[in-house]
């Protein structure tokens, strides 16, 4: 998916901002408490980085800005792996180069 991608309404786009030198796109429209984007979509409140992908798993942000909406920042990864790296001093990032069961 590219920036402005005309597949979501240009509503979503409105509440994106890109990070050039990070390459993230940070969601400035509502948030929850932790920080992840809130886009009302197809009848339904969902978080902001689910409506840019489909994940059968759960999504990983592996650059760690939880307001970052850029598809290629996101990995579908187990719950147990997310939840892992995302309350862990250690990044998920440090072990993709393992056989690290995603």
């Amino acid at each position: 998916m590219n920036f402005g991608d005309p597949s979501l309404p240009e509503r979503f786009w409105r509440n994106v901002t890109p990070i050039p030198e990070a390459g993230c796109w940070l969601w400035i429209g509502p948030v929850d408490k932790k920080g992840y984007g809130r886009f009302w979509y197809k009848k339904k409140a969902r978080w902001a980085h689910l409506v840019v992908k489909t994940f059968q798993l759960t999504a990983h942000h592996k650059c760690y800005i939880n307001s970052c909406v850029n598809p290629d920042h996101l990995l579908d990864v187990s719950r147990e792996i997310n939840s892992h790296y995302g309350h862990h001093d250690q990044r998920l990032d440090q072990y993709e180069s393992m056989d690290v069961p995603f």
